[in-house]
């Protein structure tokens, strides 16, 4: 074993201290481990990182920060005030890397890392030099930047390893030939992450090339319908060509999602496509709704760990990039099992008696499914009986509104007569 692989192995704690906490760690692109730290941290919810692989569209660096606001924004809470506010003022690269570490700063208080994958389709230019250098100067200390890019080089980084700002991982191993091809397991392991953007590894490797969208949004139809009928994948996928045309299409597109797997993902019997029986695979939307529904036919000992485990599972919505009707009805159903453990785990803590945290899920809850009164109502509720009625009052007003916008109604009687008692008290 290597010592990159070595280090990675041994979890967070230990690639920090190997790095020395540097703000800026670069994972050396011809080193054979260079993958381990993302197929080791994109399957642990707890390994405090955050993951934004770079796309074809980030031409220039303010495509690239306006992209990464929309991404994290998915996965955290109003994340990248200070940098969206740099871009609208048209701010300089050393200003926007500063924004962007203010907002990294109030993203968490404890260790954590942002790994830019694919960062060489980033050009090479002075603003994204000057970029890099003043975002190593503000990186909060409990921050860390992580760089894999697959053909970048030591060299735009060296004089940041020279100044001690930077660490390059890797580049103590570089074998002078490829490494001789290791043997497949007698069970391939595809593991499919949904819940975000949507990633995939094959063997511990991510899958970092597509061969374009089709492929990889069929492939993501696939794992969440594992028994599909040809006729239900034309009509989601190619609705207005002949079945002849459609065929053709589909078995292409079917090609070349087995040739970025290296394995057939999909096996055919009486009319149905399903998940091939040769393969072992991990899906986190199974995982994650298993976790709501073994939460929910447990007994009350056991709920809060299925609960816990549901919300760590959940990084994200549902393939949020994706635009097309089926994924979007699928977000819509995930977000009600989300919401759904968050209350779980609100009434849990509220039995507790421990308001706070109870407050914080069913915040957390009504973000994802703001027309629920009940929840609203329990949220006015607990301000009250806190003392807190301007918080209590703000709450009805965003119940209003929620339900004005969404469904083109009032609060009811049960949720006006609170409010009135709630106000009443405050007189």
């Amino acid at each position: 074993m290597g010592k990159a692989e070595e280090i990675v192995q041994r979890g967070p704690e230990a690639f920090r201290k190997a790095t020395g906490d540097s703000p800026l760690v670069v994972l050396y692109p011809r080193n054979r481990y260079r993958n381990l730290y993302l197929a080791r941290y994109l399957k642990d919810p707890d390994s405090g990182l955050y993951y934004y692989a770079l796309q074809t569209s980030d031409r220039n660096l303010r495509k690239f920060l306006t992209n990464l606001i929309e991404d994290l924004n998915a996965s955290t809470d109003g994340f990248g005030e200070h940098l969206r506010a740099a871009l609208a003022a048209k701010a300089k690269a050393p200003e926007l890397a500063a924004a962007l570490c203010e907002d990294l700063n109030e993203l968490s208080s404890e260790p954590f890392s942002l790994l830019l994958d694919q960062y060489d389709r980033l050009p090479e230019k002075d603003e994204t030099k000057r970029f890099m250098e003043a975002l190593v100067e503000h990186m909060p200390p409990q921050g860390q930047i992580i760089i894999n890019a697959r053909e970048q080089a030591y060299l735009p980084w060296f004089g940041l390893v020279s100044e001690k700002k930077a660490s390059v991982l890797g580049a103590e191993y570089v074998p002078e030939e490829a490494p001789p091809p290791e043997e497949p397991p007698e069970v391939p392991r595809i593991e499919v992450f949904s819940l975000g953007r949507g990633y995939a590894l094959v063997n511990g490797a991510p899958v970092t090339h597509w061969d374009g969208e089709l492929p990889k949004n069929l492939f993501f139809f696939f794992m969440d319908h594992p028994l599909v009928t040809r006729d239900e994948i034309f009509d989601v996928f190619w609705p207005t060509l002949s079945v002849k045309e459609a065929t053709n299409v589909f078995h292409v597109t079917k090609r070349k999602i087995n040739e970025r797997l290296g394995y057939d993902l999909t096996q055919y019997a009486s009319g149905f496509y399903s998940h091939s029986d040769r393969l072992d695979i991990f899906y986190d939307v199974v995982a994650f709704s298993k976790a709501v529904e073994e939460a929910m036919m447990a007994d009350e000992k056991e709920q809060a760990a299925h609960w816990e485990k549901a919300v760590r599972l959940y990084r994200a919505p549902f393939l949020h990039r994706l635009a097309m009707p089926w994924a979007e009805e699928r977000r819509k159903e995930l977000q009600a099992q989300h919401a759904q453990a968050l209350i779980g785990l609100a009434r849990i803590k509220q039995s507790e008696g421990d308001v706070e945290a109870a407050l914080h899920h069913y915040s957390r809850a009504l973000r994802e499914t703001p027309e629920r009164e009940d929840i609203h109502r329990q949220v006015m509720e607990l301000y009250y009986q806190q003392g807190r009625t301007e918080e209590a009052v703000q709450q009805y007003r965003e119940l209003e509104q929620a339900l004005r916008e969404r469904l083109n109604i009032s609060p009811s009687p049960e949720t006006v007569n609170l409010y009135k008692l709630i106000i009443g008290s405050s007189d």
